[in-house]
């Protein structure tokens, strides 16, 4: 087995939350090499460990967090690949997250880090370099993100290490649910969150001493100075670093015409001027922030000084995702209800894209008359919704699991094919069933009057209401989310 030279230390940890066994493996530089960086490691071992047919939210699948060889080197731009197979898709997730979680982990001599099986009690996981522990977090369970992390910190006795954590959302298995670092840093998308809470894993704690070897330092420090040197000077990187990608949200709107409002209903939000770019920069940031080894520093902290209702609250953002599909898909102008939002979703551990396209779907369907609000528990949401029922809907998901677990597939699919129809394209499923123009089709693969698939918009008659149970059988797509 030839030993890595640079990049990967070339071994990794294998927990089983279930037995509470630690190995360490090894891998060496012919599969470094195949299966390129950190996600390209965790797919070959999801691909070759993962049972055919194993449930997403079952102890057979793996929850793999991994940092590739550019991590804790000074070359810009790296992240922790967090992979699992989906609860959402049942396929290969995958989702990145920022900030120094990615390094922490190289610096305590590891490439990746595996989860299997489920504990028998809430836990998190503590390494120090070579010495892992887990925890008790029977106290922690039910605790949002943001105290979890300080909590487990102040039980470490260690305010510098680095935290991925699950709230809520993830405790209860909501299928849109998200991982967590550094409070405002999130693994969003797939459903990680869930397959963390599934093991009844509360949070990671990572704290390394090492340093990341380099084969060639004398060739490899030039090179990632030249990197570091291109994105401060690169063009389109100024406008990020005073803006942020909450710039888009007003580019998406004057200029390029694709702003996501109210579902994709219309791409024109007039009130962008209130929680917008311009408006955050005057109005709330107070501190640009950048993941480690990055020039760009899109992360915009401030605080709510004059707000009336959320006065002193500190949050991140907007973004353009977070800003946009919490601002302008449910039609909210109030700069300072958007901002809550946005922290209310990383408390809770809610992914803050999936999570809102869904309150959007439902709100559409509200709207047409396919929902009613006694299928809500009388929740009455509306466009241009207050904070208050947004929140309410996003809590009534996670405590019921059903909002959110139920819908997302079919909100992505009804949004991609609502958007092609609005713009007057055409989309042919691959059962070729000929594109129709009428309203209220039923969906040849799933059996409800929910969407036409030809057309893509939602049909005005009411779908069954089984539909939005959890007693769905086949041939019911959402039976085997």
């Amino acid at each position: 087995m030839a030993a890595f030279k640079g990049g990967f230390f070339g071994k990794f940890l294998d927990i089983n939350l279930t037995t509470g066994e630690v190995k360490t493996r090894t891998f060496d530089e012919a599969m470094g090499r195949r299966f390129m960086g950190g996600t390209g490691l965790a797919s070959y071992y999801m691909y070759t460990e993962i049972p055919t047919g194993a449930d997403p939210l079952g102890p057979e699948n793996l929850l793999i967090i991994a940092s590739g060889p550019l991590c804790g080197t000074q070359f810009p731009g790296a992240r922790s690949s967090v992979n699992f197979k989906s609860p959402i898709s049942g396929a290969f997730g995958n989702a990145f997250i920022g900030g120094t979680v990615a390094q922490e982990i190289k610096f305590a001599g590891w490439d990746m880090i595996i989860f299997r099986g489920k504990a028998p009690k809430p836990v998190y996981v503590d390494i120090k370099d070579d010495k892992v522990e887990i925890h008790d977090a029977s106290a922690l369970w039910g605790q949002d993100t943001h105290n979890a992390e300080e909590n487990i910190k102040e039980e470490l006795n260690d305010p510098y290490a680095r935290i991925l954590v699950i709230g809520p959302a993830g405790e209860n298995m909501v299928k849109t649910a998200c991982i967590i670092s550094e409070r405002f840093r999130a693994a969003g998308r797939g459903g990680g969150g869930a397959v963390m809470g599934s093991k009844n894993l509360k949070g990671l704690a990572v704290r390394g001493t090492k340093a990341v070897p380099i084969a060639d330092p004398a060739k490899f420090h030039p090179v990632a100075s030249d990197a570091l040197r291109m994105s401060a000077v690169n063009d389109r990187n100024p406008g990020f670093r005073k803006y942020g990608t909450a710039q888009s949200m007003d580019q998406n709107n004057f200029v390029t015409g694709s702003l996501i409002t109210r579902n994709f209903q219309t791409t024109w939000f007039p009130e962008i001027t209130r929680i917008g770019a311009a408006q955050a920069s005057s109005y709330f940031w107070q501190r640009h922030v950048g993941c480690m080894g990055c020039m760009i520093s899109c992360m915009k902290f401030g605080v709510l000084r004059d707000s009336e209702k959320y006065k002193g609250m500190v949050a991140e953002g907007p973004e353009y995702e977070s800003g946009g599909m919490l601002g302008p898909n449910l039609g909210i102008s109030d700069f300072d209800g958007m901002m809550y939002l946005i922290e209310y979703c990383d408390a809770m551990g809610i992914d803050n894209i999936g999570t809102p396209n869904t309150v959007a779907f439902t709100v559409e369907l509200l709207e047409k008359g396919i929902l009613k609000p006694a299928d809500l528990d009388g929740i009455d949401a509306k466009w241009v919704m207050s904070t208050a029922s947004s929140s309410s809907l996003m809590l009534w998901s996670i405590k019921k699991a059903r909002l959110a677990n139920c819908l997302p597939w079919v909100c992505m699919t009804w949004l991609t094919r609502s958007a092609m129809a609005r713009r007057n394209l055409r989309f042919t499923p691959k059962s070729k069933v000929s594109p129709r123009t009428t309203l209220g089709a039923t969906a040849p693969w799933h059996g409800h009057t929910l969407w036409d698939p030809g057309v893509g918009r939602i049909p005005t008659a009411a779908a069954p209401r089984s539909f939005w149970t959890a007693s769905c059988s086949a041939p019911c797509a959402c039976a085997t989310l």
